[in-house]
């Protein structure tokens, strides 16, 4: 759990597992895939550009864009 001990002071480090191959864990504090990643655009968007079979069917068409916009494919090295 994230945790501020100073007003406006350094936060703790806040990772979101959004997919480990295809395991799934339901542990409380820890959740894979997260339990939220379909419902959020931010995450869709390039996902689809590295996974695409990993994105819901229609997500792209269901959730609205928001201010994002598709710079073109992903440049893998």
């Amino acid at each position: 759990m994230r945790q501020r001990v100073v007003h406006w002071g350094p936060r703790t480090l806040d990772v979101d597992i959004l997919l480990y191959d295809d395991v799934t864990i339901d542990a409380g504090d820890l959740a894979v895939p997260h339990p939220l990643f379909t419902e959020r655009r931010f995450v869709l968007q390039p996902l689809s550009d590295i996974a695409p079979e990993r994105c819901p069917e229609g997500w792209n068409e269901r959730l609205a864009p928001a201010g994002i916009t598709s710079r073109g494919p992903l440049a893998l090295a």
